[in-house]
């Protein structure tokens, strides 16, 4: 079945596309959030009741390309950027939201694509257009950790990676852009980068343009990855 959301006095219906990419269950309640893309609040549903509100934020502005994945960690969901340097951070127990300065591009476009990894305390992003750096985040203080250099990927209109998946103590990065991307993997034990190239599977990589895999998920030690323009 579907839920309509409410029209009167809110901006979902404002825009017409990519409105919400992703949603998270908060861990204590039963509350859905959804992540903000092309609109400038954050979505709640209640699921018991049904009922849907908009969490609007005077820190939140901008309409367009704002995050595209969301991670939970303890109560807070941490929002990877679009057309941002930061990564949102929301509350769900305070419904609160700040943000963790990461890049400093003057036009950053499609920096993250898909949610980040969390090994221990510490997320792992993988970039997209953000170049080849990996951004770290401790979520313990809410603050950039560092940034880890990767040797240059091969990518088509700078696009890399979509989503960033932990198994083990391992990060995998999901092709995004053409298929020589490859699938990236860091060991944040070794603090090692390589890359798994895929050209011998799926070598027509011409035919489906720069979409290669959407997100996907993390079961066991196994990352599933759907295909986008496949």
């Amino acid at each position: 079945r579907s839920l309509t959301l409410p029209a009167t006095s809110t901006t979902v219906t404002t825009t017409s596309e990519h409105k919400f990419p992703h949603a998270v269950k908060a861990p204590h309640k039963n509350v859905v959030y959804f992540v903000p893309m092309n609109i400038d609040v954050i979505g709640k549903l209640d699921v018991e009741s049904e009922t849907f509100s908009e969490l609007r934020f005077s820190s939140l502005t901008g309409k367009t390309q704002n995050y595209q994945g969301g991670t939970v960690v303890g109560s807070k969901i941490y929002m990877t950027p679009m057309h941002k340097n930061h990564i949102g951070v929301f509350d769900t127990e305070t419904e609160q939201y700040s943000t963790i300065q990461v890049y400093s591009s003057s036009n950053p476009q499609n920096m993250v694509a898909g949610p980040a990894a969390l090994i221990g305390t510490k997320l792992y992003a993988c970039p997209s257009t953000a170049g080849d750096v990996m951004a770290v985040i401790d979520t313990t203080t809410d603050t950039l950790d560092e940034t880890i250099a990767l040797d240059a990927v091969p990518n088509y209109m700078q696009y890399r990676f979509m989503g960033s998946y932990a198994v083990g103590d391992k990060v995998i990065c999901v092709p995004f852009g053409r298929f020589d991307t490859g699938i990236g993997i860091y060991d944040t034990t070794a603090r090692t980068w390589t890359r798994r190239n895929i050209t011998d599977v799926v070598p027509d990589q011409e035919s489906n343009g720069y979409y290669m895999y959407y997100e996907g998920c993390a079961a066991g030690d196994v990352v599933y990855f759907p295909g986008a323009n496949r």
